[in-house]
Formats: C-alpha cells, structure tokens, sequence
C-alpha cells in the first residue's frame, strides 16, 4: 500500500540493509533510551520492526519472486505467530507458502503459470510497475474464483471440509475469509493508507478523529472491512495497542458493553490477541536462546496491559474481561519462572570452564565461554533489569527487585574476585579467568550501571596490558 510519506516499508528495507553490527547497536541505543525514559520518537516502531526482521529465517532473497508480489499488499494482515493462533483479520505469515502451493496447483493452476510467467518477464525486463499490474490483475482474478468456487460447494460440511484440509493450513477458512476480504476491498483499503501518516507517534485529539474519519469512509456499506482498515492503521502505529482509542471514541464511553456495540469493538479483540502473541514471543526469547530487544519486548507486553486496563472498564466476569485476565496471568507466571532462574543462570554461566583456543606458537593464549549460553543469560539479565521499570503493571515488584538486589550483589563481588585472580595466575588459567572477566563486566554494565562496572573493566584493561 502506497503512501506518500515514510512508511513502515520504508523502514523496513532501511533496516534489512544495516549490518548485523549496526542492528545490535542500535536495538542497544534505542533500549537504553527506553529504561532512562527518554527514547527517541518512533524508537519502539524501530525495536519492533528489528525484531521481525530478526526472526526471519534466513534465507537467499528472492526479490521480484511472483509469489511475494502476490502477497505483498497483504503485509499490514500478516503476523508472526503460529498458523493455529487465532488473530481476527490476520494470517500466519507461514500461511502464505500452502496457501500459494494449494492456488497454483488446485485452484488455477493454469491461471498461476500465466501469471508468473507475465510477472517474470516484467521483472526481467526492469518494468516494476508491470510486474505489480500482473499481481494486481492476478490478484482480482483469484477474489473471483474462489468466490465461485466456495459458491458452488454443497451445504455439506465433510464435503467443505475436505476443500479447506487442501490448503493445508489449520485455519483455512479463517485465511480465506482475510484473503477475499483484502483482495476484494484492494482499492478502499489502499485509499485508507494513501490517507493515513506514514507514522503515528499518539493516536489522540485530532489525530484520533481523522484516522477514525477515514476508516468509516473505507468501511461504508462494507462492516465487514473494519478489521482490516484497523488493522492498516494498527500497522502505522508507535504504540500498536492505541487501536482501542478509536473503539472508546465510537463509543463515547470507556464501558465493555457500550464499546461491543460498535462496529469498532473488534480493535479490543485485536489487541487482547497480539498481548497473548507478545507473551508467546517474550516466552520463546527467554527460553529459546535468542534474546533479541528483550527490553523493548517486555514494555510492549507491558504499555499493551496497561493500556487496555486504563483506557477500558473491563468486568472480570465479561469475555474480554476473562481474557485479559488470563493473559495477565499467563504474563506474571513466565516472569516469575524467569526471574527465579535468572541467579542461578548466572552463576552457572561464570562458574563454567571457558574453552581454551589454540592458536599459532607465540600467539597469545584465548578462550571463550559458550556464545549461546551467554546470549541466553545475557536476555534473562536485561529482562531483569527491564522488569524494574514494568513490574508494577504485571504484579511482580517485590520478586524483580529482590532478584535484580541479588544480582547485583553477585556480580560485583565476582568481577571484584575474578580481577583480584586474575593478577596471579599465567598461561591458560589466565586466559580462563579473563573470559570469565570480560562476561562478568558485561553483565555487571547491565545490572549495576556503567560507573560500577568501570573498575573492574579498567582493571581488566590493566592485567592486558600487563600479560602482553
């Protein structure tokens, strides 16, 4: 979807272009920035988007691939989470391979090989504009005839149950309602984007009514669309869970049951899905050993609680209400697990033997501690720092700061003994000793701030010197 000023595609390519380097640097600039209260406009936008962009699998690109043109003005609909996790207007980016498989080799495969061999040879032929008319075409072309087809299945649910099992996909149904939806709404939906700032920092005030004026105009006559125009202004948003703003404006009221009798209320359902995606995503970074923008993670599960509870009078006994509250749980429980693990990780991590490094003769002596272990311990320990700026939210104060004291305790006085030892051992206990050292000034950089952990680093800096 177009837009004439900086979009969220925009970003994203920006970000797929900096070296990993340079992405590690900034997730850690803009983190910082996020725990002293003073990030940068649109800093969160950018954590999340690298995030994504993260997690990809890495793969060789395929750009102009006709298949990714196919879908690609359905990105504002696509979402990383697994194919059975229900999100109202959204489909499982993994979707999207079955789901072209069953297009291209049931449904119309003649009318798919056309198309790519059209898209192709524009592509070839440096004509982008070309390329994305054939996905358009093919695009309106595919609304059509899946329409017919689903028209012309008998009132047999083992017949249309066999129709959707070859797509192969656990929520078939669910996928091609969103597909027919978008495919069939392309030019209302592209008018809404084209409308809309390529960035929203607040959804509020004026702001609020003209976003809210322009998806009335691309959903009149079609309620139906309200999902997925909430869903393209979802995807300009800073802070995603603002979508509620637009339901309690429809409502003129904060209360569950008036906000359910707008055509606006399925934005609280929307966003009650992406807080339990956001815990399931915290909950595989911590657990996985790939911590990436924890930090940023953690305040988005935490500014999405917040924000439902204050902008929202749930009852408890309501659907929401007991969604909410099970997400809620869901949350304090991981942090909890998590937070009583993070000591004992870290001990373990500096107990650990490093691997010594063999190189040339004459060549200093090096050694490491295992890289996925220290990544791993490393995300535990930015959660705890994280989870004293956010415990208050998901009732955990009292555990976050008595984990974040111990750790602390911990990792001064180690990195204090590990500089004291250091100084008196040679060859490969030194080395040993030093890549414990170096992790130790790590961690303590993140727990006890920068000026506490300047001594033993300089002192670290000084037994360097001294060994060479």
């Amino acid at each position: 979807m177009a837009d004439g000023g900086i979009t969220v595609e925009h970003l994203q390519q920006f970000l797929r272009d900096l070296t990993p380097a340079e992405r590690a640097r900034l997730i850690g600039c803009l983190e910082r920035g996020l725990l002293e209260g003073g990030g940068v406009p649109g800093g969160e936008l950018v954590l999340r988007e690298l995030r994504r962009i993260l997690a990809e699998d890495e793969r060789p690109a395929r750009m102009g691939n006709p298949s990714r043109l196919f879908f690609a003005s359905l990105e504002p609909f696509l979402v990383d989470d697994a194919q059975t996790q229900a999100h109202p207007g959204r489909i499982a980016r993994t979707s999207l391979t079955p789901i072209w498989r069953w297009l291209s080799q049931d449904l119309m495969p003649a009318e798919a090989k056309a198309y790519e061999a059209a898209a192709n040879a524009a592509l070839l032929a440096g004509n982008q504009t070309g390329a994305a008319k054939c996905a358009r075409d093919f695009q309106a072309q595919f609304a059509v005839r899946l329409r017919a087809a689903l028209a012309a299945l008998p009132d047999d649910e083992r017949l249309r149950w066999r129709f959707f099992a070859k797509i192969s996909t656990p929520r078939a149904a669910d996928d091609v309602e969103v597909l027919l939806q978008v495919y069939g709404a392309q030019d209302r939906l592209d008018t809404l984007a084209l409308q809309l700032p390529g960035h929203i920092e607040q959804l509020s005030d004026a702001t609020l009514q003209s976003v809210r004026a322009a998806i009335d105009t691309a959903a009149k006559g079609q309620p139906g669309l309200f999902p997925f125009a909430l869903l393209v202004v979802m995807a300009r948003l800073s802070t995603p869970w603002q979508i509620v703003r637009l339901a309690v404006d429809a409502a003129r009221s904060d209360a569950a049951a008036r906000v359910a009798e707008t055509p606006y209320s399925i934005a609280v359902s929307i966003t009650l899905c992406e807080m339990e995606r956001l815990t399931r995503e915290l909950r595989t970074q911590l657990r996985g050993g790939r911590a990436v923008s924890v930090t940023a993670l953690l305040k988005a599960v935490h500014d999405t609680a917040r924000g439902l509870r204050t902008e929202l009078a749930l009852p408890v006994e309501s659907a929401w209400g007991k969604q909410y509250g099970a997400a809620r749980t869901q949350i304090a429980d991981l942090l909890k697990s998590e937070l009583e693990s993070a000591p004992g990780a870290v001990r373990r991590l500096l107990r650990a033997k490093p691997r010594v490094e063999k190189g040339k003769p004459g060549d200093p002596v090096a050694a490491t501690l295992d890289a996925e272990e220290v990544a791993h311990v490393e995300g535990l320990v930015d959660m705890v720092v994280a989870c004293r700026a956010f415990a208050g939210e998901l009732a955990i104060n009292e555990l976050s700061m008595r984990t974040f004291l111990e750790l602390r305790h911990y990792l001064d006085a180690t990195a204090r003994g590990l500089q004291e030892a250091v100084r008196h051992v040679d060859g490969e206990e030194r080395a040993k000793l030093r890549a414990q050292l170096a992790v130790a000034v790590r961690l303590c950089d993140k727990v006890c701030g920068h000026e506490l952990a300047t001594a033993p680093a300089s002192a670290r800096g000084a037994t360097d010197r001294r060994a060479s």
